[in-house]
């Protein structure tokens, strides 16, 4: 299954218009650490704004790459009583149908918070034959099992010694679509099991786990585990988001590609970004989060002018 082109899919659901950015950060990480044909296939509803896909034609715009918009309407009742959906974002359930909306035979699926430090078509051209997916075991990522004693999963068909992460996954489309009504069976899945914790990631194992190729833990690497040369970071956790603070000082990265996405034109939308994740200036000293010189400097001088000048 080669292929000159690179085929990527994120999902997009944004209610508040910052949830877009992050997915930016995500693609530039990718196609500055790669070269060759990458079309990016963004999964949206309506809380995707014109401004923000203006934006993102014009980021795909500066890397000569394709990008293609796929509108999703759910019904309501297809996420309604699914807890995990209702507390994150119904924009989990896009994915699940990719083998009907895209029509390519394998896709890269990757969630908003990874940055990518290789080139990411050694991943796209992993052989998955005869398999419907390829992921990364789910305790290589988060370097921990969260999953083997919770009664929700005990009471699944899933097995949890083989429980993939699917914050990076590549799916055999048409492989998918030989063998799986993806959408149907994946919603049959959470309707059963409306508790069941990562919800979306439970349906993915469910459906996909006997035909799954795990892969070398670099194409998703948690960042608990530290840095490591060349791979795909996955800042998995709440408190792991590159955006917020309390996040390992790998988050320098995230802030590295925000710098090279339309939404940051001049340093005043960099410091406005990045003062919305920061602690104040002398609790950055007291934890020894101080991870650039020169961001620290614009933050203490925008500090400064918010509280004194103002």
């Amino acid at each position: 299954m080669m292929n000159n082109k690179i085929d990527i899919a994120f999902s997009v659901h944004d209610k508040d218009g910052s949830y877009s950015l992050k997915i930016a950060v995500a693609m530039v990480s990718i196609l500055e650490n790669t070269n060759g044909k990458i079309v990016f296939h963004l999964l949206h509803d309506d809380t995707l704004s014109e401004h923000n896909k203006k934006f993102f034609k014009k980021l795909v715009n500066n890397y000569n790459k394709e990008i293609i918009f796929y509108h999703i309407q759910l019904k309501k009742e297809d996420f309604i009583n699914l807890k995990d959906i209702e507390i994150y974002s119904p924009g989990a359930l896009f994915r699940l149908k990719l083998a009907e909306l895209v029509n390519v035979n394998k896709i890269l699926y990757l969630d908003a918070d990874i940055i990518c430090n290789l080139d990411i078509k050694y991943l796209f051209e992993e052989n998955i034959d005869g398999y419907a997916v390829a992921a990364v075991l789910d305790k290589d990522v988060v370097n921990q099992d969260n999953i083997s004693n919770n009664k929700f999963y005990k009471k699944s068909p899933i097995d949890v010694k083989n429980y993939f992460n699917s914050g990076v996954i590549l799916f055999n489309l048409n492989y998918i679509r030989k063998n799986y009504n993806m959408f149907y069976e994946t919603m049959y899945f959470l309707k059963k099991y409306p508790y069941i914790p990562y919800s979306d990631q439970a349906a993915l194992n469910y459906l996909f786990q006997k035909k799954c190729r795990f892969l070398d833990c670099k194409y998703n690497w948690g960042v608990k585990k530290g840095a490591y040369d060349e791979c795909i970071y996955h800042f998995s956790g709440v408190e792991d988001k590159p955006w917020n603070f309390k996040t390992s000082s790998l988050r320098i990265l995230y802030w590295k590609y925000f710098l090279k996405t339309p939404w940051c034109n001049n340093l005043e939308d960099f410091l406005k970004e990045y003062d919305k994740s920061n602690m104040p200036v002398e609790k950055n000293i007291l934890t020894g989060r101080i991870l650039s010189r020169k961001i620290f400097i614009k933050n203490f001088l925008i500090r400064l002018k918010r509280e004194f000048l103002n």
